[in-house]
Formats: C-alpha cells, sequence, structure tokens
C-alpha cells in the first residue's frame, strides 16, 4: 500500500472532508482498499466512519462497462452530492 495514503486521507478527515468510496465490485482496488487500509485501520476510522460513504457496484468491472452500471455510479454519485450541497 501507497505508505503516503493513509496520514493524506486521516488529515483529509480531520479537517471534516467527506469521501464516497465507490467501487466496482468486480475490481480488485475494492478488496485492496479494504484490505490494506480499511481493515488494518479500522479503529481509526471509527469517529470519520459518518464522513465516509461506502458503494460497492454490483458485478460491475473496472470500467463500469455497461449503462446500467454507469446509471447507478451516476445516481449514487448525483445523490452523495445532494447530501452535501443540497438538491437543486
Amino acid at each position: 500500500a501507497n505508505p503516503l495514503f493513509p496520514p493524506a486521507f486521516f488529515a483529509f478527515l480531520k479537517r471534516g472532508g467527506r469521501a464516497l468510496m465507490l467501487f466496482s465490485e468486480k475490481d480488485r482496488l475494492q478488496s485492496e482498499y479494504e484490505e490494506k487500509f480499511a481493515t488494518p485501520f479500522a479503529e481509526q476510522l471509527q469517529p470519520y466512519l459518518p464522513q465516509l460513504q461506502h458503494h460497492v457496484v454490483a458485478e460491475a468491472n473496472h470500467v463500469l462497462s455497461f449503462t446500467p452500471w454507469q446509471k447507478e455510479m451516476v445516481a449514487v454519485s448525483r445523490g452523495w452530492l445532494e447530501t452535501l450541497h443540497g438538491a437543486k
């Protein structure tokens, strides 16, 4: 894992940053995030969980090849942004 990621991410969260962790189910990056960051840092992440939203697009590959996967990604992203900035 990138040793620069944890301190940078925690600094971001400490400043009140919010993040949408959006993954494709068939993408290895989801399992790497869980294995190399979320699990080892679970205790440190606990106070920041309200700032994080995690979503996995079921069955999707890394590039979200199919339209339903793309629509789900857009809908989840839009919903997350609307919770941050209000619906327009």
